[in-house]
C-alpha cells in the first residue's frame, strides 16, 4: 500500500527538516531586538508623577513614548532614556532643576510642541535642560519637527567683547573691555590676531572679577589687545543644549515643511555629518 504523500514526506526526512527550521525560527527569534515597547501618557502633570503613565511605570530605556494629543507634560527629570519619543500634545522642560534627556530620535507631530524656554520665558539660568541624541551610527538620530519647537536660553547680556590689552603666552588672565556676566566653567574662545587662525584659544574660566577674567589654564598664543585689529572673546557656553550622545555617532535637526518655532541662546553640538 501506498503511504499517503504526507507520510511519505516525513519518512524521507521531512520530520527534521521541519524540526530545523521550527529551531531556526526560534533561535532567530532570541537573536532579533525586541521591538520599542509603546508607552503613552494617560493624561497632563510632570513626566516623574507615575500616576500619568500606565501601570504606575515611568518611561524607561527601549521604551517608545508618546505625549498624546491634548496633554501637556513638563519634562522634569534629572535624566532619563527612551528609544523614541512622539510629542503630538505638549513637552516642556522644567525651569526649576537641570534635566536631561536621551533619544534615539524624536518626532514633534503636527499640532505637537516641544518646548525648551520660550522667547519669553526662557529657561533661566539656574537651570540646564539638555536634549541627548542617541543613535548607532551617524545621522541614526534626529529631532525632526512637523509641528512647533521653541528653544530658548538665558539671554546673555555680553555674548561676545573685545580685549583690552595685550594677553601674551603663559599669562592666565585676561582683561576685556568692559565688566561680562560670564561665570565660571563657562568655555570661551580667543581669536587669533596674527596670520596664524590656529593661533584662536578656546578656554574656559576659572573666576570672573570686573573685567578680568581668570582662566583655567595659561595662554598658548599671543593676543592683541590694543590697535584696530584686537581679538575678540566670545562666551560658548548656553544653558539649553541640543547634543550627540556619542561624538563618534552625530545626531541631525530638521524642521519640516509647515513646522514652526524660534530658537535663541541656545548650543546645537556635535550634530551632523562630520565631513
Amino acid at each position: 500500500m501506498r503511504l499517503p504523500l504526507r507520510n511519505r514526506w516525513l519518512r524521507g526526512g521531512g520530520l527534521l527538516l521541519a524540526l530545523a527550521v521550527l529551531m531556526a525560527a526560534l533561535f532567530a527569534d532570541l537573536s532579533t531586538p525586541a521591538r520599542a515597547a509603546s508607552v503613552s501618557n494617560l493624561g497632563s502633570g510632570n513626566w516623574s508623577d507615575k500616576s500619568i503613565w500606565p501601570g504606575g511605570r515611568l518611561p524607561s530605556a527601549g521604551d517608545a513614548v508618546e505625549i498624546a494629543a491634548g496633554t501637556a507634560v513638563t519634562y522634569d527629570a534629572a535624566s532619563a532614556t527612551v528609544e523614541r519619543l512622539v510629542v503630538k500634545g505638549t513637552l516642556s522642560f522644567a525651569r526649576h532643576r537641570d534635566t536631561n534627556l536621551e533619544a534615539g530620535s524624536i518626532y514633534v507631530a503636527a499640532g505637537g510642541l516641544l518646548e525648551m524656554g520660550t522667547a519669553d520665558a526662557p529657561i533661566p539660568a539656574s537651570a540646564r535642560a539638555m536634549i541627548s541624541l542617541a543613535g548607532k551610527k551617524d545621522l541614526d538620530s534626529s529631532i525632526a519637527v512637523a509641528g512647533e519647537w521653541q528653544v530658548h536660553g538665558s539671554p546673555l547680556r555680553h555674548v561676545y567683547t573685545s580685549l583690552a590689552a595685550d594677553a601674551v603666552p603663559g599669562q592666565s588672565s585676561i582683561i576685556v573691555e568692559a565688566p561680562v556676566d560670564w561665570r565660571p566653567g563657562d568655555h570661551i574662545v580667543i581669536t587669533s590676531t596674527t596670520r596664524r587662525p590656529s593661533d584662536t584659544e578656546a578656554h574656559y574660566i576659572k573666576s570672573v572679577s570686573g573685567a578680568e577674567i581668570v582662566l583655567r589654564r595659561p595662554l598658548a598664543h599671543w593676543h592683541s589687545g590694543t590697535g584696530p585689529a584686537k581679538a575678540e572673546v566670545a562666551n560658548l557656553t548656553r544653558n539649553v543644549v541640543i547634543t550627540s550622545k556619542d561624538m563618534k555617532h552625530r545626531g541631525h535637526t530638521m524642521f519640516m515643511r509647515g513646522a514652526k518655532g524660534s530658537i535663541s541662546y541656545a548650543e546645537f553640538a556635535h550634530l551632523g555629518v562630520r565631513d
